[in-house]
């Protein structure tokens, strides 16, 4: 979602060089429109820099929870019930001792 954001305000400052598209703000329109490309211009940097800082920060909070669901004792113990059915009882006080 922050790489979208950050795409899209880069296309956004290069329509402006496509044709048609007016460069001189400042001369031909009044103070109301270079105030509200100002304005504009913030507002969607600091809601980039919002979506980027949310998007890299909310999952840290989330790394310090405990797993509610442990699966390595059962994943153990598949592992010695796989060992005893395919190697028999040798194999398997050799791991158990290993």
């Amino acid at each position: 979602l922050g790489a979208r954001a950050g795409r899209f305000t880069k296309l956004v400052k290069l329509l402006r060089f496509l044709p048609g598209v007016h460069q001189d703000v400042s001369r031909s329109h009044g103070t109301a429109k270079r105030m509200s490309n100002a304005l504009m211009t913030s507002l969607s940097t600091r809601v980039s820099c919002l979506i980027i800082f949310m998007v890299m920060l909310l999952p840290i909070f989330d790394m310090v929870t405990y797993p509610e669901n442990d699966f390595s004792m059962k994943a153990w113990m598949d592992s010695l019930d796989l060992t005893l059915e395919k190697h028999g009882d040798a194999r398997l006080e050799q791991r158990m001792l290993d």
